[in-house]
């Protein structure tokens, strides 16, 4: 499967270790590359996805992943809360480069 390749290539884990997120993953952003990288972020920044400096690998729960983000049915919907938390000076410019 693509999504657990670009996962595997991204943590640079294994096939094993990177299937129950990879099917997460998936079925959050039906395989898109662009909301893919988008979800990662988003585990990471919300501390879903971590780094373990004691053992140098990535760790996660796939469970607790899919449970917290039961809210959002997919990655357009997370986009668009991620802009509604820009300043609105920020979404004025947006708002203007997007009539370029």
């Amino acid at each position: 499967q693509a999504v657990n390749a670009i996962i595997q290539h991204i943590l640079r884990c294994d096939d094993s270790r990177t299937l129950g997120l990879a099917e997460v993953c998936f079925k959050k952003t039906h395989g898109n590359p662009f909301y893919l990288i988008h979800y990662l972020s988003m585990l990471y920044e919300n501390h879903l996805l971590r780094y373990n400096f004691g053992t140098l690998s990535w760790i996660w729960n796939a469970e607790e992943i899919e449970l917290s983000t039961q809210a959002s049915d997919n990655v357009v919907d997370l986009l668009q809360n991620r802009m509604m938390e820009l300043s609105s000076h920020v979404l004025d410019i947006l708002r203007m480069a997007a009539c370029l």
